[in-house]
């Protein structure tokens, strides 16, 4: 919650994945039926006291695969059509060039390349001096020169400029987006510790599920009362295998301060004790 501080883009991306999680939590709530069958986690929900401003915010800026979207703003969107603009400029100025030393025979049979982040012609050594231009790089056996030749060198330098305006505009975005955290951030905190609340809570469910658990009678005196109790964990290691898990009933009332168990050797006792505190927990 620092002014002035701007996130990296990944971590706003992260931060809309939370967004758009709490968005589908909110619109999935809009439904009167299950805010009253759900009303205890519909009534915690509301403690966050969500609202969709910033993930619209976020939107306008995202597209679905978490990119900042070329039409963001319209300084974006112009810089970016004069990139592909430039792109296709410098690709037809290269093209030709191309065929031009493909003509001559000064080229290797790539005959193109990519060095130093630079698109480059690649001639053969004997040829080099040829082509005017910068020379990027050369081949392990020095049989072949990567050129970049000068007629598109100017350009790509307006290419490279063009990017760079298109980074600082990315920046300006994610600044602007910062802020909005900023100040949006103890919604943003409070949700994501909710979501941290609703995980735990759907972990507890699948496990109630994949252990056919059902929810105990709670009562405000000493008594415990097991009936078809399983060890839970080796039940699970059971079940797949589809092996039995001996079930036991077990009841402890108030009076009952002590209970023995007694049997065989691998009879169950230490399973028992076990599988009661399991439950228990």
């Amino acid at each position: 919650n620092i002014q002035d501080f701007v996130f990296e883009l990944e971590a706003l991306v992260d931060i809309l994945h939370v967004l758009r999680n709490l968005e589908e939590i909110h619109r999935f709530y809009q439904q009167e039926e299950r805010q009253v069958k759900l009303k205890l986690t519909f009534g915690s929900f509301q403690t966050i006291n969500y609202s969709s401003d910033l993930f619209r915010q976020f939107s306008l800026f995202f597209d679905d695969s978490d990119a900042v979207r070329p039409d963001a703003t319209p300084e974006l969107k112009a810089i970016h059509k004069a990139i592909r603009s430039k792109e296709q400029e410098v690709d037809q100025i290269f093209r030709t060039l191309l065929n031009e030393y493909r003509k001559q025979g000064w080229l290797s049979e790539s005959g193109e390349s990519i060095r130093n982040n630079r698109r480059v012609v690649a001639v053969q050594a004997e040829y080099k001096r040829k082509i005017k231009g910068i020379i990027h790089d050369e081949s392990t056996t020095g049989r072949t020169t990567y050129i970049e030749p000068e007629q598109i060198i100017e350009k790509n330098y307006e290419l490279f400029e063009l990017e760079m305006d298109y980074q600082k505009e990315i920046y300006r975005i994610l600044k602007m987006l910062s802020e909005a955290c900023r100040v949006q951030g103890s919604m943003l905190q409070e949700g994501w510790n909710w979501m941290g609340y609703l995980d735990f809570i759907r972990a507890k469910s699948l496990f109630a599920s994949s252990y056919e658990g059902f929810r105990p009678d709670v009562f405000d005196r000493p008594q415990l009362k097991i009936k078809a109790g399983k060890h839970p964990l080796l039940y699970l290691k059971n079940k797949p295998l589809r092996k039995e898990t001996v079930p036991f009933d077990l009841i402890l009332l108030g009076e009952n301060r002590i209970l023995i168990l007694s049997g065989p050797n691998a009879g169950g006792k230490s399973v028992a004790m076990k599988a009661a505190g399991l439950i228990q927990l």
